[in-house]
């Protein structure tokens, strides 16, 4: 397996901790929003270069692994697993902001609340009252609740038109940043510094001149300092952020629209 996977794997251990499970032998990585919610990537051993490929459990499968698969084609070619994972995290919150909330209370009287035993208390599912008069009140409440269309939860599919104004434009990455500041004379990089995620102590802050920007692979770690770039997540001017993959901040580009 490529040492570069292994580290990218890593980094996500880190920062997910108990949310993140990995086999190395199958390349499987699968993240968990809960026991029921998860995201399944099964990696190529030519990864970044060659796309993932994904497993959805998460409301209308089809529909999201869509979303997923766009957002993966627009980062083939670069570590893109945290990413991924946030992207998914943005799909179940605004789904589940959709999903109104159902009360499960029955409007069934607790016998056990009646021989004065019932060990639920306030979070019994029947209801606990001798008033009668509230017994048939919650009783005619649920026949009229019955007749009463119920409105079906679906999961807005998007037109071509829709999509465009609502879908989140593609930031531009690490490495769009490392060649325009390479290669852009009016960007000084003495003047720029780079946050990244040391494995063993968390973010660390160096100069952007500290770094060998070669290939990696290439570079004498006794000699030059080099990171996998996936592990960078912001890059300040002086002292200002200018672009943050973790916020979408991208002052860099203004890739992001904001």
């Amino acid at each position: 397996m490529d040492n570069l996977i292994m580290e990218e794997i890593e980094v996500l251990q880190a920062i997910f901790q108990d949310d993140i499970a990995f086999d190395p032998e199958l390349l499987w990585l699968t993240y968990f929003v809960n026991k029921t919610l998860a995201l399944e990537i099964f990696l190529d051993e030519n990864y970044p270069i060659v796309m993932p490929q994904f497993k959805v459990h998460f409301g209308e499968e089809k529909f999201t692994e869509e979303k997923i698969i766009a957002f993966a084609n627009e980062h083939v070619g670069s570590q893109m697993l945290y990413d991924l994972i946030v992207y998914f995290k943005e799909i179940v919150e605004e789904e589940i902001k959709k999903t109104p909330v159902i009360s499960n209370k029955a409007n069934v009287l607790c016998s056990f609340f009646l021989k004065g035993s019932c060990k639920f208390a306030n979070k019994c599912h029947n209801l606990h009252t001798e008033n009668k008069k509230e017994i048939t009140e919650n009783k005619k409440e649920t026949i009229e609740n019955k007749k009463e269309p119920t409105e079906k939860l679906t999961f807005k599919k998007f037109t071509d038109t829709e999509s465009e104004k609502e879908k989140k434009k593609p930031m531009k990455t690490a490495i769009n940043v490392i060649n325009r500041i390479l290669w852009d004379e009016s960007l000084p990089a003495e003047n720029f510094i780079v946050g990244y995620i040391d494995r063993f102590t968390g973010i660390k802050e160096k100069k952007f001149t500290d770094f060998s920007w070669e290939d990696i692979a290439s570079v004498d770690d006794f000699v030059s300092l080099a990171i996998p770039k996936h592990r960078i997540q912001y890059f300040k001017y002086r002292t200002a952020k200018v672009w943050d993959k973790t916020v979408r901040l991208d002052k860099i580009f203004n890739s992001t629209g904001d």
